[in-house]
């Protein structure tokens, strides 16, 4: 028992000894390491402060925008005027934050009420949003700016991708009908029909009192 003991204790004076001495040997390089870890959990922590401040300025900056948009002036929400910075001016100082992608949406709406179609679908790509409607609005909002550009295909293709990106009564049905709409425009009367009667799996929907319209038009001779 004794001898195990010794061995023991043996076995760990080596280890110890051991990491003494490799530290030592290689005192500079874990210095550097350690600084080096250091500096990017500051750098990170320094980062997500700054992003903070930053999209608490473009909330302040854009309040006033938000107040026109409410109100229906969408060239002064996007323009501004010398007193308020427009929508255009936030998304571009601070189109990283949360507020600035905001401020890219609203611009894309903006721009579609008042025909700068290419502008719309600018700020429309651009936006990067994380609440899941507003995300899927700024598809549709981008698929209304290509129809009015003339590019129904294109519009179409993102009617369906906002139809199929989450399933609710709010969104879908309205993709949907957005998307019938395009393909009766192009001629193309079953698929209009096939996702018009889709609508109808959406009672609770604005789309559903109104769908029966466009169904008839796609029966059409």
């Amino acid at each position: 028992m004794e001898q195990k003991n010794t061995r023991e204790n043996t076995e760990m004076s080596e280890v110890i000894n051991s990491t003494e001495l490799f530290i030592e040997q290689n005192k500079k390089k874990i210095i550097i390491v350690v600084v080096a870890v250091l500096v990017v959990v500051l750098a990170i922590f320094g980062l997500r402060k700054m992003s903070q401040n930053r999209n608490e300025k473009a909330n302040a900056e854009m309040y006033a925008a938000e107040q026109y948009f409410t109100q229906g002036d969408y060239k002064q929400a996007l323009e501004g005027n010398t007193n308020h910075a427009g929508l255009a001016e936030v998304a571009k100082k601070y189109g990283s934050t949360k507020a600035g992608n905001r401020a890219k949406y609203l611009a894309a709406y903006c721009n579609l009420e008042l025909g700068n179609y290419a502008d719309a679908v600018k700020y429309a790509k651009s936006a990067k949003l994380k609440d899941q409607i507003t995300k899927i609005n700024v598809v549709i909002l981008n698929g209304d700016a290509e129809m009015e550009l003339g590019n129904t295909s294109k519009a179409i293709s993102l009617y369906e991708k906002a139809a199929k990106m989450d399933d609710n009564f709010i969104t879908t049905p309205a993709a949907l009908r957005k998307a019938a709409e395009a393909y009766l425009l192009e001629g193309n009367k079953a698929k209009a029909k096939e996702l018009a009667e889709k609508v109808k799996d959406y009672p609770e929907s604005a789309e559903y009192n109104t769908i029966d319209k466009l169904i008839g038009l796609c029966e059409a001779e």
